[in-house]
């Protein structure tokens, strides 16, 4: 009797693409991926602007998390994209709402935390809000700064 071992042999960042440059024949090139997930892919890194951490694929609803796996064993942040961080002190809730998870209702949260404590001191507050979970507080902090 013969044992077969499967082993999964994950590339080094040096071996992989860039995540946020992919295209979709490259993503349709990847095992088991459909051209809807691709699609959704591609429309979510276009909408958040790129990639800031690998983890953000997982973001991308309606893609099953063994395809994001394959993903990121192809792919992975190599240039992360320009973006304009917010000050969390003087942003409206407006224009906190257009951070990807953070939705109208949880910014006018720190919006009014803000002005109830006079200003926050650091990002780490905003775990005390209702609606602020570990996950979105993670995407959040991406895009948020105190100046």
């Amino acid at each position: 009797r013969t044992s077969y071992s499967k082993e999964r042999t994950w590339k080094t960042a040096e071996e992989k693409g860039g995540l946020n440059k992919m295209t979709r024949d490259q993503l349709l090139a990847i095992e088991t991926m459909d051209e809807e997930s691709a699609g959704k892919i591609l429309r979510h890194l276009k909408k958040i602007g790129g990639y800031q951490v690998d983890q953000q694929l997982y973001d991308v609803y309606g893609v099953p998390t063994k395809l994001n796996r394959a993903v990121l064993n192809e792919y992975t942040v190599k240039e992360k994209p320009a973006i304009s961080y917010l000050d969390v002190n003087t942003a409206t809730a407006s224009d906190m709402a257009t951070i990807p998870l953070l939705s109208f209702d949880l910014a006018k949260e720190i919006v009014d935390y803000r002005i109830l404590h006079e200003g926050i001191q650091t990002l780490d507050e905003l775990l005390k809000l209702d609606g602020m979970t570990d996950y979105k507080f993670e995407r959040i902090r991406l895009y948020l700064t105190i100046k």
